[in-house]
């Protein structure tokens, strides 16, 4: 190897384990996804943690998308997926199967599906199925929302999470299952790593219930207080 090479390998090197150089190089990456020049190969260079911020955001988990939706035997897949999401899985199963011929077709990006359970229970939802970061995104939307003026940002924004909630379980099911693959992971051994990975919390589901509803009536009270005010100051009081 020539000496400017060897030097030129030598300074890359030293880039990986740059902090500034990495979120530089996951935001680059970020824009050729948006602009849909987003390949295979700029997606393996993706970290870890750079996957995350894309799936957070709706835009897919990457190579594990591309795994999940490749691999001949489908209904391996399936099965992979019902043990991660353990109760009720059929909806997100057949999620996934619409989310996969969209993909075949050439599609890629967002895709939104209601769901009334993250609509109406809210972080309730999200912690019964343990979706712990997810379901702070889902608490400060409307949370935000509500902050805006006219009173109807915190319905807007728990309307946003009904639509992104299937998506995001998705890309989390999915991340599961590419650890599974990655750890090489197989039968009784790999369904027992995903239902613990994903599956059910009553209990947190609880708790987040209580939170919901502690919150809605204090939003209640917030709403019914200011509509006093708006009618005193009408002289309507």
């Amino acid at each position: 190897m020539r000496k400017g090479c060897t030097a030129r390998k030598l300074r890359c090197s030293a880039l990986v384990f740059c902090p500034a150089y990495i979120k530089l190089h996951e935001a680059i990456i970020l824009m050729q996804w948006l602009c849909g020049s987003f390949c295979q190969t700029r997606q393996a260079k993706l970290s870890e943690k750079g996957r995350r911020v894309l799936s957070l955001i709706g835009l897919g988990s990457g190579t594990a998308e591309s795994s999940a939706f490749g691999r001949l035997n489908q209904d391996s897949v399936r099965a992979d997926l019902a043990a991660f999401f353990g109760p009720r899985s059929a909806a997100y199963v057949a999620h996934y199967e619409r989310r996969r011929q969209r993909a075949l077709a050439g599609r890629r990006g967002l895709m939104t599906a209601w769901s009334w359970p993250a609509f109406g229970a809210w972080i309730a939802w999200f912690w019964y199925r343990k979706l712990w970061g997810y379901g702070l995104v889902a608490f400060l939307l409307p949370v935000l929302g509500d902050m805006l003026p006219g009173g109807v940002g915190g319905l807007a924004g728990l309307a946003l999470v009904g639509w992104l909630a299937k998506d995001w379980y998705l890309q989390t099911a999915l991340l599961a299952l590419r650890q599974a693959d990655t750890a090489a992971l197989e039968g009784d051994e790999r369904h027992a790593f995903l239902g613990r990975k994903g599956g059910v919390s009553p209990v947190a589901g609880g708790f987040g219930a209580i939170l919901a509803l502690a919150l809605g009536a204090a939003s209640s009270l917030r709403s019914l207080q200011e509509l006093h005010r708006q009618l005193e100051a009408a002289g309507l009081l």
